[in-house]
């Protein structure tokens, strides 16, 4: 921010008598932005342990833009334009792009199928992760847990193993990622008929639990993740 505010004393100079003060401030504005900020921009990209610092003067520079350079045409169909409009969809870009590199760190505190009460941290989606479940099942306790195993970058497999009144009991589908570099990322779980429990002896077999069972009709679940950079331990 020195780098925007240092010439500020001149600014106050120029500002008494000077009809073209407006367009000098903007223009060195433009300068600046240019050779200053789009550098630091570029490393942010770059370096995640350095993003969070530019991305905060990032913030600081657009508010000083916004308020400079936002003005509104004449007329009764007036509308609003924007001077520096290039420079805050390159620090917007920018931080989107931050958040899908750098913050990959996640708490989740969900409800899969109104009954799993989801819970757990994420430490990147390039790596199997596990969310701990408990459940009531029509007055019957469950624990267990959902093991995701990712397959690309969009999303891949989920499998549960659990137990309810001492049964064992196992399901699996499909999940896909949704608005990672959004404010509201989210796994989205497809639910599916694949589910059996274990009976023990003596009948000692796997039963397939049917179509229809509130274990999943084939629908989607969506589990809202909580961006938490102290989650996991940094590289």
């Amino acid at each position: 921010m020195q780098q925007f505010e240092g010439g500020e004393k001149q600014n106050q100079m120029l500002r008494e008598g000077d009809p073209d003060f407006q367009a000098k401030i903007l223009a060195k504005m433009h300068e600046r932005f240019a050779s200053w900020l789009a550098p630091q921009l570029a490393i942010a990209l770059e370096d995640c342990a350095k993003a969070p610092e530019i991305i905060a003067m990032a913030l600081g520079v657009a508010i000083q833009m916004e308020m400079l350079g936002t003005s509104h045409e004449a007329g009764v169909n007036g509308k609003e334009t924007k001077e520096f409009q290039a420079e805050l969809d390159q620090i917007n870009d920018t931080i989107a792009k931050v958040r899908a590199k750098c913050m990959k760190s996640y708490k989740v505190d969900g409800v899969y199928w109104g009954a799993y009460h989801l819970t757990g941290t994420i430490c990147g989606f390039d790596q199997p992760f596990t969310l701990n479940a408990k459940a009531n099942l029509g007055g019957a306790s469950a624990t267990g847990a959902f093991v995701f195993t990712p397959s690309g970058d969009s999303g891949g497999a989920w499998a549960y193993e659990g137990s309810m009144q001492g049964l064992r009991y196992h399901g699996s589908s499909t999940y896909q990622l949704a608005g990672l570099d959004a404010d509201a990322p989210a796994i989205e779980m497809i639910t599916g008929h694949n589910w059996s429990i274990e009976l023990p002896p003596p009948v000692s077999r796997t039963m397939p639990l049917g179509e229809g069972h509130h274990l999943g009709d084939g629908g989607l679940q969506r589990i809202t993740l909580e961006r938490d950079p102290t989650a996991c331990p940094q590289p």
